[in-house]
């Protein structure tokens, strides 16, 4: 089981409830036909077009006008181990949704200027994540570490300025 496959999972599924009122099942069945697609065309190619669609429906702007950072195609993990980390995406997923509006009251506590809703999906779904590890999970995630994978996470799934906004929210969250 990896866990950084884990977490990229849960943040699909989490991504997925947002905007389509899914099931957790359906969602991360969603999330894994996903990631299972990086594998077929490359995950700089495919990363970069999801990023592209998801800025341009939440700024309401045409695609052609986005430019997005590329990012490192780092080793995709096999079917065999998407499979095996299908269970701690689901205790994240299940965990998120569980402890949302407290998750989403430290996140808000956090943000100087952003309210939840106004946050770029990816970037919430992540923060989400990461904020029910350190806090909320049974088995809690060290803050240098949870962060740390919420910021690579976000570097590859968000815009060329999540990274610093994930790290900024959740390195005050821990203060």
């Amino acid at each position: 089981m990896s866990r950084r496959v884990a977490r990229e999972l849960a943040v699909g599924a989490l991504f997925q409830i947002d905007f389509n009122s899914e099931s957790v099942e359906e969602a991360l069945n969603d999330a894994a036909e996903v990631y299972h697609n990086l594998e077929e065309k490359g995950r700089s190619e495919y990363v970069e077009a999801a990023q592209k669609a998801i800025v341009a429906k939440e700024a309401s702007v045409e695609l052609e006008d986005i430019e997005i950072v590329p990012a490192n195609d780092p080793v995709i993990a096999s079917e065999a181990e998407v499979n095996a980390s299908r269970e701690y995406a689901m205790a994240l997923v299940n965990g998120v949704i569980a402890n949302k509006e407290a998750i989403d009251e430290k996140i808000a506590a956090a943000s100087i200027d952003w309210k939840i809703e106004r946050m770029p999906a990816t970037d919430r779904n992540i923060m989400r994540m990461a904020t029910y590890e350190m806090f909320f999970a049974e088995e809690k995630i060290d803050y240098p570490v949870a962060i740390n994978e919420a910021v690579e996470i976000a570097k590859l799934y968000g815009t060329k300025d999540s990274g610093r906004f994930v790290n900024g929210v959740l390195g005050k969250m821990t203060k």
